[in-house]
C-alpha cells in the first residue's frame, strides 16, 4: 500500500501547467488484500471453532436453537456478520483508514 498525492503537470501552448490534487489516494495491490483479509477472518474461524471443540462440544451447536436443532436465524447471522466484517476489514486495508459502518448494519 502506498499513499500518495496526484500531480498532473503538462504543456499547453508553450506554458507549462501543473495541478495537485486537494487528497491524497491510496494505491494497493488488491490481491494482496483480499488475501490478507481472507487470511484473518479464516483465522478468526479457526480461532472460534477451536474454542468451541475446546469446550467440549460440537462447534455446529453455535448455529444450533433453543431445541438443539440447526437455526437458520443463527446460520444467517453469523453468515452476515463474516461477510460484513470480511468487506469492512477489506476495505479499512485498501483505504488504510477505518470505514463509517452504517446504522442499517448494526444491530441496535
Amino acid at each position: 500500500m502506498l499513499r500518495v498525492t496526484p500531480v498532473v503537470s503538462w504543456t499547453e501552448a508553450g506554458v507549462s501547467r501543473t495541478v495537485v490534487g486537494e487528497h491524497a489516494v491510496t494505491i494497493g495491490d488488491v490481491v494482496a488484500v483480499l488475501a490478507w483479509t481472507f487470511v484473518v477472518v479464516g483465522l478468526t474461524l479457526l480461532l472460534v471453532f477451536g474454542l468451541a471443540k475446546r469446550s467440549g462440544t460440537n462447534p455446529l451447536l453455535l448455529f444450533a436453537g433453543v431445541h438443539g436443532h440447526l437455526s437458520l436465524a443463527q446460520s444467517q447471522i453469523a453468515c452476515w456478520t463474516i461477510a460484513v466484517g470480511g468487506v469492512v476489514l477489506g476495505y479499512g486495508l485498501i483505504r488504510l483508514q477505518i470505514p463509517d459502518i452504517p446504522e442499517s448494519l448494526c444491530l441496535a
